[in-house]
């Protein structure tokens, strides 16, 4: 390869990259381990559902918090490469609007909001 700009054109260099097709990579800096991800149903008269596609086998957390950013319900989820389900329950809840997070090594994945109606 060589290079040309207004000072003048550069010395051939060679650069072998090499390709294997076989071998799959993730940056976890920038790409989201979670994928087509859901809580069902919503509204919901006590308890949810949440469903998602994980990028690898790997250790989550479920957050339930209300609408001022207070934690009520805390869970851990074992994910599997693939679809992943967790039942949670907000049978002792009051009525109103909360927000499931799913995070993943201390970083939020995702966040939904859901509406607890009685």
């Amino acid at each position: 390869m060589t290079s040309t700009n207004v000072c003048g054109t550069s010395a051939a260099r060679t650069k072998n990259i090499t390709v294997n097709l076989f071998c799959k990579t993730s940056n976890t800096e920038s790409e989201s381990q979670v994928t087509s991800w859901n809580v069902y149903p919503n509204p919901t008269t006590g308890k949810i559902t949440l469903t998602f596609n994980a990028n690898g086998d790997s250790k989550y957390r479920i957050k339930v918090s209300d609408v001022l950013g207070n934690v009520l319900k805390t869970d851990w989820v074992i994910a599997v490469e693939g679809f992943n389900s967790k039942e949670i329950s907000l049978e002792n809840f009051t009525q109103g609007i909360y927000f499931v997070a799913l995070q993943f090594e201390e970083k939020t994945e995702k966040t939904l909001r859901i509406i607890l109606q009685r």
